[in-house]
């Protein structure tokens, strides 16, 4: 008999009563220890349920609930939700002398924006990860990547307060009316309302 024969024999009560798993939980019914990779679940000593809490990661679908807005270059601006993991960002190459106005903004089909323009969500995993327009990392540990999901169809309109300085930053105000999303294996959601990123962009990335 193996080692490992004889160290299972000795607890015969292991497996008897788990539940599976569901959502992000587990939970034990009977005194037990369960090994599944680095997860480990254990019910209290009276025998009553104790969950655990799984590897939590980033969410899998948007949520389109944001909190920080931010922009830079000419341009690029983005909104993330509270715990950074979701990030909406939208990409243009805009000439800086002849900025959409409040008057005259810009208005853009999604489903015929041509790259390297692009509108996208990012899901992200609760590890680090780059941010948009800044030279830091959020979080520590291994650089995650993330999900997309990509911008398909709706129109996105933009408008800038334009300065007489090349350098200074630029109010904007981003508004994506109508938005759907395509995510992984060809999945498509809608955002359940217009999406508006009030802030200012036109500054360098680490500036």
């Amino acid at each position: 008999m193996r080692q490992s024969e004889r160290w299972c024999g000795s607890l015969p009560r292991v497996m008897r009563t788990v539940r599976p798993a569901t959502g992000f939980e587990a939970t034990v019914r009977a005194p037990a220890l369960l090994l599944f990779g680095s997860v480990v679940a254990m019910s209290s000593l009276d025998g009553a349920p104790f969950k655990v809490p799984r590897h939590q990661e980033g969410p899998i679908r948007p949520s389109f609930n944001y909190t920080t807005y931010g922009g830079c270059h000419n341009m690029i601006v983005f909104a993330t939700n509270e715990a950074e993991t979701e990030v909406l960002s939208l990409y243009l190459e805009l000439d800086r002398k002849a900025l959409p106005s409040t008057a005259r903004p810009l208005r853009l089909d999604l489903s015929k924006l041509v790259p390297p323009a692009t509108l996208r969500v990012h899901l992200y995993p609760t590890g680090s990860h780059f941010m948009p327009c800044t030279d830091h990392v959020r979080g520590r540990g291994p650089i995650a990547s993330p999900v997309d999901w990509i911008g398909r169809a709706g129109t996105v309109s933009v408008s800038a307060v334009t300065s007489t300085s090349e350098s200074a930053e630029y109010p904007v105000t981003v508004q994506i009316t109508g938005a759907v999303f395509e995510g992984p294996n060809g999945r498509r959601i809608s955002a359940p309302r217009v999406l508006t990123i009030n802030t200012v962009a036109g500054r360098l990335v680490g500036g």
